[in-house]
């Protein structure tokens, strides 16, 4: 390493395509096995995969249930209409990402507001990979203008954390006035009842 790190570092093995295993990246280690094994790679068994490809089980609620309750608070509080999992590209190596809503801006230095729904099961935001992988994507929109917002599906039952929210999305897609009103008066859009079916406003799009 040119600059004699202790295990990795930008000058060597760090980059953007493994910006999610810095933490597990060792020098001394490649060295170790590539000393040990030489350099070139050859196939000598398949390795079987370690994650399910079934659907969990349990009692976690569908991502587009909440969606759609989202976006019916949304409406009642009168945003305007979100683009729903409109793909946001930020280039290689991280590839694309796809906010829950997004509402796009028209200055280059201000493109847009991201809203993400996290929910909690192990294949989602519960799973620390794609929480890290999730955490670098944001970063990276943060870092060319956009203004993220991460919600908890759990809040959409959190009056308090909703209103704050409502108010925030409110100073920058409405006017100050109407952001007041929102958080004066959260049982004008707030309701934890079932949410509509997604038959009433589109299903969700698999990604």
């Amino acid at each position: 390493c040119p600059s004699g790190c202790e295990r990795s570092c930008n000058d060597c093995l760090r980059t953007f395509r493994n910006a999610f295993y810095h933490a597990a990246l060792d020098r001394h280690l490649v060295e170790d096995v590539l000393a040990v094994n030489g350099d070139v790679l050859r196939a000598t068994h398949p390795i079987p995969a370690k994650m399910p490809d079934s659907a969990p089980k349990g009692d976690h609620r569908p991502v587009n249930v909440d969606e759609n309750r989202l976006r019916d608070q949304l409406m009642r509080a009168g945003f305007p209409e979100a683009k729903r999992h409109e793909p946001i590209d930020l280039g290689q190596p991280l590839g694309k990402t796809y906010p829950d809503c997004l509402w796009p801006g028209t200055d280059p230095t201000e493109p847009g507001i991201c809203v993400y729904l996290d929910g909690l099961s192990d294949r989602l935001h519960g799973n620390p990979v794609t929480a890290e992988r999730d955490r670098v994507l944001r970063e990276a929109l943060r870092a060319k203008g956009y203004e993220v917002f991460e919600l908890p599906a759990s809040c959409l039952d959190d009056r308090g954390r909703m209103t704050q929210l409502f108010y925030d999305l409110g100073l920058r897609l409405l006017d100050r006035d109407r952001a007041k009103i929102l958080r004066a008066n959260p049982t004008t859009w707030f309701d934890t009842s079932a949410p509509s079916s997604p038959g009433e406003h589109g299903s969700s799009e698999a990604r």
